[in-house]
């Protein structure tokens, strides 16, 4: 009985110890995917495979439904890769969230960046709509504070 209660204890001990592991797994997961895409859409905007015109949206990182995804214009979706569950997206200035509590509450999610045959961001593009004073994706898991990833 004594075993049990002990292991029961130390059990009770680790899971918050485990749930902030996980969490902050899932976090630099969802980091490193966005990293990648938003290398990637841009090197697919500067090959400019349709020869658009500079001002003309090229390559479109996407986020919806858990799923990241590079839209080629003209061509379709060119690389795509599931994001952890519960992981939330925002846009971010060149400020930091002050805490947990201020990216919980900002309702500037993260739904798309265009990029142009330059390799630039560009601010409006068809249904991505997102300014240029939005330079980061803020990446945040539960009680985790928000990872950054820029959009160049």
């Amino acid at each position: 009985m004594t075993t049990i209660a002990i292991m029961a204890f130390l059990a009770l001990l680790g899971a918050p110890l485990t749930r902030d592991w996980v969490d902050g797994t899932k976090q630099m997961q969802a980091r490193n995917a966005l990293l990648e895409g938003v290398g990637y859409a841009r090197a697919l905007a500067l090959r400019n495979p349709l020869h658009l015109a500079d001002d003309a949206p090229i390559a479109l990182l996407r986020v919806s439904r858990g799923r990241a995804h590079i839209d080629l214009t003209g061509v379709g979706t060119a690389w795509q890769t599931d994001l952890p569950s519960s992981v939330n997206l925002k846009t971010a200035g060149k400020a930091d969230f002050g805490s947990v509590d201020a990216f919980a509450s900002s309702s500037d999610v993260f739904s798309c960046v265009a990029f142009n045959s330059r390799g630039v961001r560009l601010p409006a593009a068809t249904d991505c709509l997102l300014p240029l004073t939005e330079e980061r994706i803020a990446i945040g898991v539960r009680s985790k504070e928000p990872l950054y990833v820029e959009i160049l």
